[in-house]
Parts: structure tokens; sequence; C-alpha cells
């Protein structure tokens, strides 16, 4: 692993992230190794652990890794798809229209049968 730069205008956990990326991607790390933990890395880094957590999450946002609480922080064996919020908001949005769709024709025949 290699140090990150102060000169980076970035926010660290950005930089710790991209440091370990690298690492996974360029075979630092192979599929299903361990990471280091929150606090190796925050000495490694010279970051707080609260930054290190950070950059932990957006690997594991982007599917190249996998946290197991208790036992760390692994790379995935398999890549998962990352979470597409969008596609998701869409869905929510859609099966809203329907429901209320659906509501209001409900309604309009109960009111034709009263």
């Amino acid at each position: 692993m290699g140090k990150i730069s102060r000169d980076d205008p970035r926010p660290p956990y950005k930089l710790v992230a991209e440091a370990l990326r690298t690492a996974i991607l360029y075979g630092d790390y192979e599929a299903g190794a361990k990471l280091p933990s929150y606090e190796a890395a925050a000495v490694e880094y010279a970051v707080s652990v609260g930054t290190v957590k950070r950059a932990f999450t957006a690997l594991q946002e982007e599917g190249l890794t996998v946290t197991r609480p208790g036992l760390g922080s692994y790379v995935r064996t398999q890549r998962a798809k990352p979470y597409d919020h969008a596609s998701s908001l869409a869905e929510v949005n859609a099966k809203l229209i329907d429901l209320a769709r659906r509501v209001e024709s409900l309604e309009r025949w109960v009111a034709a049968k009263r």
C-alpha cells in the first residue's frame, strides 16, 4: 500500500479508497483476500479510523469489497453490481403511480356502487 498525498485536495477518505482500489485492481489484494483492519489502515495512511471506515464503505458500495461484522473486510470473489439508486427510485415511482391509478379506479367503482 502507498501513502496518500497531503497535497491532493480531495477528501482523505476518497484518497484512501483510491489507494485501496488500486491495490485491489493491481492484484496486491487478490479475490477473497482480507483487507487490513480499520486501525491498521488508519496507521498506514495516517488518517483517522472514521476516514478509513468511510473509504471501506465506498469500496463496498462499488462492489469491490464485502465487510463481515466482527470478521473484517474482504475483496469480493465475484464482482457485485453496484446499487443503482436512480433505477430503484424510478421503480418505486412507477409503482406509486400504478398504485395511485388503481386506488383512483377503486374509488370511482365504490362511488358508482353507492
